[in-house]
């Protein structure tokens, strides 16, 4: 009978690449930044490596990072400009040969440009067409807006700005994602409005229904402090009524699964349910999303079930702005 230490099974029983965790950074970094350090922890000493493409296998990941071959790696990232976004696919494997079969992300962005640097200048952008200019963002009580342009992808200006503090104010779009820039996110962002209210094709362009829709409303407003709110424009959470677990579709699965990605609790890194690419399908992907929200914000049990209490942590974190 051949005799086998411990240390031994250990080394038989581990099949698996090591679990990661803790990355760095994440979100939207300020205008200017121009070096970063991108990082991530895990469980047992490995050497990771990054790829910009996802689905790259380890053995074929071009870049390792500088500091690697512990449980604390981290990367240098330079040459980031305002208004680019950047995201990493990561990849480790331990000492004996197990490596990571998916990739995780590390995404982040850099601010376009901040508030008082588009108008430090004295002078107004070629698309500043509103009635009711300089709104402070921090005021509550601000003066009624009338959009008088359409834009969309690429644009940039004060018009831009407003439309970015109503989405803000709907809960539609991160809170400090008021650069004066329209992106990606805040394609994204208009476009889930546009699916939530009914306007079609919601293509994420702030066209003539928009338009009128946006303005009917804060046409309606008065300078009372409710700016950007109304409780006829659905929110997010406002979709989030049922109970939802493993099998089941809707549209509010869709919902949760974009609170999840853009909140750094990934469905997947890529292909169905990541970011830009979610579904109405709640499954084992969407269940472990879902259990490390959970678990970072203490609700138990910690099972991957969407109910009241979750729901509840969710609804305060939204109206707090934590989240969006």
């Amino acid at each position: 009978m051949v005799q086998l230490s411990n240390i031994e099974l250990s080394y038989i029983n581990d099949i698996t690449g090591p679990a990661r965790s803790s990355t760095s950074p994440s979100g939207a970094l300020s205008s200017g930044t121009t070096s970063t350090n991108i990082s991530l922890t895990t469980d047992e000493n490995a050497t990771c490596k990054y790829s910009t493409t996802p689905g790259t296998s380890y053995g074929f990941m071009p870049q390792t990072f500088g500091t690697t071959g512990g449980v604390n790696h981290s990367q240098s990232i330079s040459s980031l400009t305002n208004g680019s976004s950047h995201v990493y696919y990561v990849r480790c494997q331990d000492s004996i040969g197990n490596s990571n079969s998916d990739d995780l992300l590390i995404s982040f962005s850099v601010v376009e440009i901040t508030r008082s640097e588009s108008t430090s200048s004295g002078s107004r952008p070629n698309n500043f067409n509103l009635l009711n200019k300089n709104i402070p963002l921090e005021n509550e009580n601000k003066a009624i807006v009338i959009f008088k342009k359409e834009f969309g992808f690429g644009s940039r200006g004060e018009e831009v700005i407003e439309l970015q503090n109503f989405l803000i104010k709907n809960s539609y779009l991160l809170k400090s994602l008021n650069t004066g820039f329209f992106g990606n996110l805040t394609k994204n962002a208009l476009t889930d409005f546009q699916k939530q209210n009914n306007i079609f094709p919601a293509t994420g362009f702030f066209g003539p229904k928009t338009k009128a829709i946006i303005n009917s409303k804060n046409n309606s407003e008065t300078s009372s402090g409710n700016y950007g709110t109304n409780d006829n424009f659905i929110k997010p959470m406002d979709t989030l009524l049922r109970d939802l677990k493993i099998g089941m579709i809707g549209e509010d699965v869709r919902m949760l699964q974009k609170l999840l990605n853009q909140n750094g609790y990934f469905v997947s890194n890529f292909g169905a349910g990541s970011n830009g690419q979610e579904t109405n399908y709640f499954g084992p992907k969407t269940q472990k999303a879902l259990k490390d929200y959970q678990k970072q914000n203490n609700i138990f049990p910690t099972a991957g079930y969407f109910g009241p209490i979750t729901r509840q942590n969710m609804k305060f974190k939204t109206l707090k702005g934590l989240w969006w």
